[in-house]
């Protein structure tokens, strides 16, 4: 409810990265300059837009949903500025969350168990608390401490999903109508920003009710 009664506004979040998805499909699709050095440059610029627009529209989508369950309001344009200039700290931070989660998963896996779902908030405090990066782990080991085993089960069910999106997004064009009427690149990629909007609310939502932030 809260995408979809904001849905022009969520789109012009994404409409950077929706139009360098377009180009890059295209591309993939045989519609490409001849010259392969500026194919090559184009289609990595296009990633390189596709990335960090897709880094800011998160952030942004996150403050914004955080403000509305708190006031009822959508401050799109305010978010975004707040966002902004917060993207470097948040790639070191997402590095360091990276960094853990693939360590303790390598470790035969059972930390992983233990240590992901008490890190899980730790972005979202941090943009949400402006917090050090150090703070918002500490935070998120307290915050969820009592709502680890649900929030593991919410982390396998969101796996479960990715790895279906995935599996249907490679699937033969046959099994999708779209797909005999566009690349089915984009359709993989509208299938996969809209389960990011779904998943990136969600972590919203969860930080508000553990906070108490939620109206």
């Amino acid at each position: 409810m809260i995408l979809f009664g904001n849905l022009p506004a969520v789109m012009t979040l994404y409409a950077p990265m929706i139009v360098a998805w377009l180009l890059i499909a295209l591309m993939e699709t045989g519609l490409k300059p001849d010259d392969p050095a500026l194919a090559t440059a184009l289609y990595g610029l296009g990633l390189l837009v596709v990335a960090a627009a897709s880094l800011v529209a998160t952030m942004t989508l996150q403050l914004t949903v955080l403000h509305h369950l708190e006031t009822g309001g959508f401050p799109v344009g305010q978010a975004w500025r707040e966002a902004v200039p917060r993207v470097a700290p948040f790639i070191l931070l997402a590095a360091i969350f990276i960094v853990l989660s693939l360590t303790t998963m390598a470790l035969l896996f059972i930390p992983f168990l233990f240590v992901f779902p008490a890190i899980f908030l730790a972005p979202m405090i941090w943009l949400a608390e402006r917090c050090t990066i150090l703070d918002s782990f500490h935070r998120s080991v307290a915050l969820t401490r009592g709502h680890r085993w649900p929030i593991l089960g919410m982390i396998a069910v969101i796996t479960l999903a990715a790895i279906a999106i995935n599996l249907a997004a490679g699937a033969p064009r046959t099994l999708f109508d779209m797909a005999e009427l566009v690349p089915r690149q984009i359709v993989g990629q509208v299938v996969s920003l809209v389960f990011n909007l779904v998943v990136t609310t969600l972590i919203v939502v969860v930080y508000a009710r553990l906070t108490g932030r939620a109206r």
